[in-house]
């Protein structure tokens, strides 16, 4: 069940990113296709495998702040400190 949990949570992530960046269908289709490919099947039913899925979920949401950051012009100080705690998070996990 945390597995799902994860891995629901990596897609919905990645799409937040993909349709940040071009708002389309095509990033509906690249979340579906990441979705349904067997090893992202195997890291839901694989419980050792959980320190991936939290290192991917935390680069995502380090991935997304940048983009506000830099692309958007959405310069908080709290997008920084964001970053950073993602990503050294995903650098130990």
């Amino acid at each position: 069940m945390v597995g799902l949990i994860l891995h629901l949570t990596i897609l919905w992530l990645l799409l937040k990113l993909l349709y940040n960046i071009r708002p389309d269908i095509w990033a509906v289709l690249l979340v579906t296709f990441f979705s349904v490919q067997v090893p992202n099947i195997e890291m839901v039913t694989w419980q050792q495998t959980f320190g991936y899925t939290i290192a991917l979920i935390m680069l995502l949401i380090g991935m997304n702040q940048l983009w506000l950051y830099f692309v958007k012009g959405q310069r908080e100080f709290w997008r920084i400190l964001l970053i950073v705690f993602a990503m050294l998070i995903a650098c130990f996990s």
